[in-house]
């Protein structure tokens, strides 16, 4: 029995170390390692399946910025940005992320990154208003046509407002309308 002893009693702090990284282990800890490494590599396409692929109700603030980055790289940011769990965006500094990118956006008007992020501030934080003011810029960023997103946000801000929308204006297309019309 002695010679099985040692051996056995060598094996309890490998088997400990286990079990306490196991019932410590962070399940949001591997995305966030993968999306940073991915977002290092600019390997865009593998950080939008990781978000996909995140527990619902669980967010990881890095991991929804790298998804966020990862949608503008792909052209993606203003029509697939809420088919993904995202939140509020959450920004540490001295002044609101908003401000700064309206800033940005005031000293580069063609800064079609900060456009776009602006926007989807705007958006996450339900700002339908702002998004209505900003729609002149689509046409010198380089817009053909207005993210159907931007679309659904003035139609709400105008129905909120009980205005008719000057569909001339902001060239909402007639499936949009249509959709909404559904919709409400």
């Amino acid at each position: 029995m002695a010679p099985l002893f040692k051996p056995a009693l060598a094996t309890v702090p490998i088997i400990l170390t286990a079990l306490g990284l196991y019932s410590g282990r962070d399940e949001l800890g591997k995305p966030y390692v993968l999306s940073n490494y991915y977002a290092c590599e600019r390997r865009w396409d593998d950080i939008l399946a990781l978000g996909r692929r995140l527990p619902k109700g669980r967010i990881n603030v890095f991991v929804n910025h790298d998804v966020l980055r990862a949608l503008y790289h792909t052209g993606r940011l203003p029509h697939d940005m809420f088919t993904f769990p995202l939140n509020p965006l959450a920004v540490a500094g001295p002044e609101p992320l908003e401000r700064t990118l309206a800033g940005l956006l005031e000293q580069n008007p063609r800064t079609k990154m900060a456009f776009e992020y602006l926007m989807a501030c705007y958006l996450l934080t339900g700002k339908v208003d702002k998004v209505t003011e900003n729609l002149h810029r689509l046409d010198d960023l380089g817009y053909r046509t207005p993210p159907t997103l931007y679309e659904e946000a003035a139609l709400i801000h105008y129905v909120s407002q009980r205005h008719r929308p000057d569909v001339g204006q902001i060239k909402i297309s007639p499936e949009t309308i249509k959709r909404y019309q559904r919709f409400v």
